[in-house]
């Protein structure tokens, strides 16, 4: 089945969800929650510099788990994706998803003392492309008489 609807900008453009998540919104590291504040912020150094963290959207509760691409041959994640070295304190999050149907790509940054920052939404062209290309053939295969 195909990942993405077939008018993704559409959609971006139109749903509720997206439209409020293009906006800069409060954000957290929401994993975790059980362990103390130093124990969580580590984790999080971690979970980003491997490929992974929880962040959650706190206006409206949507959650995502952001998975980063790692750099050739390793099983590090790249700083085009997760920068620690930016600025002092903080880190920058870019990280391409589907979101409901929809290529987007998450763009955040969050104070490394407090675990929590402001990020937002937006479209990603190129990958839309990518998924609306695949969904094609996809369906093409699906309907073509075996």
């Amino acid at each position: 089945m195909p990942r993405v609807v077939e008018n993704q900008r559409a959609k971006f453009e139109t749903d509720p969800v997206l439209r409020q998540l293009q906006e800069d919104s409060e954000i957290r590291y929401i994993d975790h929650c059980d362990c103390s504040l130093e124990e969580r912020r580590v984790r999080f150094r971690t979970e980003c510099h491997e490929g992974s963290s929880k962040i959650g959207f706190i206006g409206n509760g949507v959650h995502l788990l952001l998975s980063f691409p790692k750099v050739a041959g390793s099983r590090y994640t790249s700083s085009e994706f997760v920068d620690f070295s930016c600025e002092m304190g903080k880190v920058y999050i870019q990280c391409p998803l589907i979101f409901n149907g929809v290529c987007v790509k998450f763009f955040g940054c969050l104070v490394l003392q407090t675990l929590a920052g402001i990020g937002h939404l937006e479209f990603d062209e190129t990958q839309a492309q990518v998924e609306h290309d695949l969904r094609v053939e996809t369906l093409k295969n699906l309907s073509a008489p075996e």
